[in-house]
C-alpha cells in the first residue's frame, strides 16, 4: 500500500511537470519545425520555418508578408506615402504638387528598401519568447530594428538569411546579400533626401 501511494505521488508529480512545461511552450510559442537562425545583438534568439507556407501562422503570411511584399513592389512604404499626403495637402500652387508627384515618383524607383526587407524578416524569423499565432505590429517593428542592428554590427553576415522564404524574396528581386550594408545605405539616404525635398519643394520652386 506504501508502495502504491507512493507511485501515484510520483506519477502525479511527473504529470504536473509535462503540463507546466506544455504551458511554458504554449507561452513561448511552438518551436516544433523550426530552425535556428541567429541571436541578436539584444540577446534574443531567432528561428525561422524550413516549410512557410505550412508552418508559419497564417494570419502572419497573409495579414503581414503578403502586404509587406505589395510595399516593396510598389516602391514605397505606407508610411512614406502618408508623409508625402500629408505634405501635399500644404502646399498651395499647382507647381508646387506637380514638383511634389515628381519626387514622389523618383522615390518610387528606388529599388531597394531595406527597412521593409527588416519588417519582411521580423515576421517570418520568430523569436524565442514569441508564440506562432500572434503577430504584434509593435513587436514586428522592435524586432525589426533589433535586426538592422544586428547585421549592421556584423557587416550582413550571420544566419540572416537562412529562411528559404526570404531567399525566395531575394532571389525575385535580384538582390544580393553581398552587398546588404550598401542597401541599407542607400535605403537611409533615399528616406532622407525625399523628406528633405518635401520640406523644401516651397523655396526649391521660387
Amino acid at each position: 500500500m506504501k508502495f502504491v501511494k507512493k507511485y501515484i505521488f510520483k506519477l502525479c508529480l511527473w504529470i504536473l511537470t509535462k503540463l507546466d512545461s506544455k504551458v511554458e511552450q504554449t507561452k513561448s510559442g511552438d518551436r516544433k519545425n523550426m530552425i535556428y537562425a541567429f541571436t541578436g545583438i539584444s540577446g534574443h534568439k531567432y528561428y525561422y520555418f524550413e516549410d512557410t507556407l505550412n508552418d508559419l501562422n497564417a494570419g502572419r503570411y497573409f495579414l503581414y508578408y503578403q502586404l509587406l511584399l505589395k510595399e516593396f513592389s510598389q516602391g514605397i512604404t505606407y508610411e512614406a506615402l502618408q508623409n508625402f499626403i500629408e505634405a501635399h495637402k500644404k502646399y498651395t500652387t499647382i507647381k508646387e504638387k506637380d514638383y511634389a508627384v515628381i519626387c514622389l515618383e523618383n522615390r518610387k524607383n528606388i529599388s531597394c528598401d531595406t527597412d521593409l526587407m527588416f519588417q519582411m524578416m521580423a515576421v517570418l524569423y520568430l523569436r524565442e519568447d514569441e508564440p506562432n499565432d500572434v503577430c504584434d505590429q509593435k513587436l514586428i517593428i522592435e524586432k525589426s530594428q533589433d535586426i538592422k542592428q544586428t547585421m549592421s554590427s556584423l557587416g550582413g553576415a550571420g544566419g540572416f538569411f537562412q529562411c528559404p522564404e526570404f531567399r525566395k524574396f531575394l532571389d525575385s528581386a535580384n538582390l544580393s546579400e553581398i552587398n546588404w550594408n550598401a542597401y541599407m545605405k542607400l535605403t537611409e539616404e533615399t528616406h532622407l533626401v525625399f523628406r528633405q525635398m518635401l520640406e523644401r519643394i516651397p523655396q526649391l520652386i521660387q
